[in-house]
């Protein structure tokens, strides 16, 4: 809860600087949201289940489910050389929620230079941070315009992958509507990223992982007392904490844009993890591609996707954990004044590659559609509704055949959002 009353205490420094000078020294974000939803699943993997929807409990039976969510943003800037940029989100859930109340999310300083008399940007970053890939959560506070429901790709980056380190990237403006950027990035305390995807699997939700937060992992045999992996910690993965085997790891990315038509980006991340256990965790070894493409077809069209394919291995030489990942999405959104329509295709799996005959087999195979209507009733609130119908197929825990650890849920929700930039 520490970081919480932190970032609680720097909005209302910040908040209160605006008010006593009247001049707004960056951005203030409040966001209250509350939704409900009901629909048929298993359990949910936060509630002890193996379903991937953050609802869940029966199949065929339908249920209801509610969360009421806060998240605070600041982002204090001297000039326009320097910004430091906090995050933090409390959340409650009926259907049980495992993991901390509230936390922080994004924590950051940065320092930006303008060389060629303004027409490039030199930027360096330091700090807790979501690297710059996603096309889909391009909203303040890491939030989605498009749908309530994250893809299968940016719920896990959500979940796992944000770097401790330094970011820097340079930009050369071509002219006023296109730019080339090239960025890498040394971090540390994402090494337990990788356990989720291969213990789990992949999920759709809109949950963002906080710093130092623990969370669950599937009560698989392996895990257990004798099992193959007993030393894991049994509270789970805390993949967002400090560093584990003092080995740093590195992205980098590259990304071409043209202000009418969109932009496209390629990024490789890799955390370097020793694959071995330190303190009831393992480093795992994670790295992948992720291409992204984001088109804007007419004045009210946007289309985006990315397509991500990486592995994850730890265990040196035994017991060991070794699975390739893959995942992607295409985004199709129309908005008409106040009124923004979407569809969402995602399509994601996991292939075991260890075959471990004391372990469980990691190999899954999922896809999922979303259809969301989300309307801005006024520039504070906005309220919308959405679909979601997703299969996910993995090896049975016990006998032969598979289960499904997807479900279809139908949301509505309400947010409330306070912001201003300066």
């Amino acid at each position: 809860m520490r970081p919480a009353v932190a970032a609680l205490l720097a909005a209302l420094v910040f908040g209160g600087a605006r008010e006593a000078t009247g001049q707004p020294p960056g951005a203030f974000w409040l966001d209250v949201v509350a939704r409900a939803a009901s629909g048929d699943a298993p359990p949910s993997w936060l509630d002890g289940g193996t379903g991937r929807l953050g609802l869940g409990d029966e199949e065929e039976d339908l249920h209801g489910s509610a969360l009421g969510e806060a998240q605070l943003g600041a982002e204090l800037r001297a000039g326009d050389r320097f910004a430091a940029h906090l995050h933090a989100r409390a959340r409650a859930q009926s259907a049980g929620d495992a993991g901390d109340v509230a936390g922080v999310v994004e924590a950051w300083a940065e320092v930006t230079a303008s060389p060629r008399a303004g027409a490039d940007r030199l930027r360096l970053r330091g700090g807790q941070l979501f690297l710059p890939t996603s096309r889909e959560n391009v909203a303040p506070l890491w939030s989605s315009p498009y749908t309530l429901t994250l893809s299968a790709l940016n719920s896990w980056i959500g979940e796992e992958v944000r770097p401790i380190g330094l970011l820097a990237d340079y930009e050369i403006g071509l002219d006023s509507t296109r730019g080339l950027r090239a960025g890498a990035s040394v971090f540390g305390g994402n090494d337990a990223s990788g356990a989720l995807l291969a213990w789990r699997g992949w999920s759709l939700g809109d949950r963002l992982s906080t710093l130092g937060e623990t969370l669950p992992l599937p009560a698989l045999p392996s895990l257990a007392e004798g099992g193959l992996f007993e030393k894991q910690d049994r509270d789970g993965t805390t993949p967002l904490a400090g560093d584990l085997d003092g080995r740093p790891g590195w992205a980098g990315y590259l990304r071409g844009r043209q202000s009418d038509l969109g932009l496209v980006q390629v990024t490789h991340v890799d955390n370097r993890g020793d694959r071995e256990l330190h303190h009831g965790e393992y480093a795992w070894d994670t790295r992948f591609d992720l291409a992204a493409v984001e088109l804007h077809p007419g004045v009210s069209w946007t289309i985006a996707g990315e397509l991500l394919r990486g592995e994850t291995a730890m265990g040196v030489p035994t017991p060991r954990a070794d699975v390739d990942f893959h995942a992607g999405y295409l985004l199709v959104s129309w908005q008409r004044g106040a009124l923004r329509t979407t569809g969402r295709w995602d399509r994601f799996g996991t292939h075991d590659r260890d075959r471990q005959p004391r372990g469980e087999r990691s190999d899954e195979h999922g896809h999922a559609w979303v259809a969301a209507i989300l309307w801005q009733a006024t520039p504070a609130l906005s309220v919308g509704g959405e679909y979601v119908d997703a299969r996910v197929e993995r090896e049975a825990l016990a006998g032969p055949g598979r289960r499904n650890d997807g479900g279809r849920a139908l949301t509505v929700g309400v947010r409330y959002r306070i912001g201003s930039t300066g």
